[in-house]
């Protein structure tokens, strides 16, 4: 247990980009938005499980897995609150790269989670227990009844998106 314990005592920043961690991004404070004209998308974060913890305890968390080398966001310029384990960020990781599934959409088609309620305006709902894999090239998560082809080295996945 003393592993976890440190984890979610600090933030992951004194880290800078770590080769891999554990990456949330908050949906209170930055809720999903339909995306039209009218209405402005929220910025991508990338919050440490330490944060997701201490700062964001309570509210609705996207699990994103594992990324790699992000730092974390919270209390940055991008939040109204400051970081409760490192108040003195620096106002953005530059060095940051967000993908999609930061805006809770995944795959190729664009969509969410397999098994969460319609977003962005889609009227079916996906079916409950849906099976979605990461590649371990690019980092997005893929449905499995997309189409993709799924190769298999070394005992790890990668998807089609890299051939």
């Amino acid at each position: 247990m003393k592993f976890f314990i440190g984890i979610f005592s600090h933030s992951s920043i004194f880290k800078g980009y770590p080769p891999r961690q554990m990456i949330y991004t908050c949906a209170t404070c930055f809720p999903t938005m339909k995306r039209d004209l009218t209405t402005l998308e929220p910025l991508p974060t990338a919050i440490c499980y330490g944060c997701s913890m201490n700062c964001h305890s309570g509210h609705t968390l996207l699990e994103l897995y594992t990324k790699r080398r992000v730092c974390c966001d919270c209390g940055n310029s991008k939040f109204r609150h400051p970081c409760q384990l490192y108040p003195g960020k620096k106002l953005l990781n530059t060095w940051n790269q967000y993908n999609h599934n930061y805006e809770g959409r995944y795959c190729a088609c664009d969509r969410p989670y397999a098994d969460s309620v319609p977003l962005y305006g889609y009227d079916e709902i996906w079916e409950e227990g849906g099976v979605m894999v990461q590649c371990i090239v690019c980092e997005d998560w893929f449905h499995v009844n997309v189409g993709f082809v799924f190769n298999y080295f070394l005992g790890n996945l990668f998807v089609g998106c890299v051939q």
